[in-house]
């Protein structure tokens, strides 16, 4: 990847290298659904922080030294079913759009994005919380995949967000909206994908493709400009300047850590609900 002023969603989705010393995935599945809807509504998400660590004789190195949780979200968006199936155990969800949600409570949202995990491959409440399911709705989504609520991971590759009326994978929206050039390239795309997915899924296609017009829900002008939008899209960049080509491994590392203690502790929130929200 280059180095730039920004990046497109692409190019952040394709992922970027993360220095060891990075912590490990912790956003919420409210993060990560929120992130999306602020992406599709065309809201900034806030720079990348990123550093070339090549030295004069090797080739480009460029590392993500902020915006780890960021870039982990924005993938999600480009798993598509078979991938997430072979990989289930390993990955850290999969994102639906739900076309017609049945919320009733007031929200922020107008984009339903929802993520199902290996924890919890049912989903989440369709709120602003993403509360948990109760027991006796995670049994009836069981019946609806047809899968066993024991332990094993590998029952619920054919799962759906539970409380969602009309979910279909995020992906298949994601890579219309990137190669689209018009809006019956748009359709068309989507009519294809949805049609190989069904073939993948099968109560998905018993209980939601069959039973629900799709194509007339995704012929909604908001929502085919919205993707549409994705391919100019951009995510700002900032590079750190070359300060550690000269440093010895051991006086890299340090700068490196102190780098990143003070891009996440001098910053002060605004209140303790207000940071709740913050995007990493």
């Amino acid at each position: 990847m280059r180095l730039g002023n920004s990046y497109t969603i692409q190019e952040i989705g394709e992922g970027l290298a993360v220095p060891q010393l990075q912590r490990g995935l912790v956003w919420r599945p409210r993060q990560i659904e929120l992130l999306w809807d602020s992406i599709l509504r065309g809201f900034p998400i806030g720079a990348f922080v990123v550093a070339d660590f090549a030295d004069k004789t090797s080739k480009s190195d460029i590392q993500l030294l902020d915006g780890q949780q960021r870039m982990n979200a924005i993938k999600l968006g480009f798993i598509n079913h078979s991938e997430y199936s072979r990989n289930i155990e390993e990955s850290r969800g999969f994102l639906w759009l739900d076309l017609m949600p049945k919320l009733k409570e007031q929200s922020s949202r107008k984009f339903w994005i929802r993520i199902c995990t290996p924890a919890h491959p049912w989903g989440y409440r369709a709120n602003d919380n993403c509360s948990y399911l109760s027991a006796g709705e995670k049994r009836q989504a069981c019946e609806l995949y047809q899968a066993d609520c024991g332990d094993n991971k590998h029952d619920f590759r054919n799962a759906w967000p539970f409380d969602a009326h009309m979910p279909v994978p995020l992906s298949i929206f994601v890579k219309a909206g990137l190669c689209a050039y018009n809006e019956n390239e748009f359709i068309t795309s989507i009519s294809r994908d949805l049609n190989a997915f069904a073939n993948l899924n099968k109560p998905w296609k018993t209980e939601i493709f069959e039973q629900h017009d799709i194509m007339t829900a995704i012929k909604n002008d908001n929502l085919i400009k919205a993707f549409s939008t994705l391919k100019s899209y951009r995510v700002n960049i900032v590079e750190v300047p070359h300060l550690f080509d000269s440093e010895s491994p051991l006086n890299q590392a340090t700068e490196i850590e102190c780098l990143f203690e003070r891009m996440n502790t001098l910053g002060t929130p605004i209140s303790h609900r207000r940071s709740n929200h913050s995007l990493s």
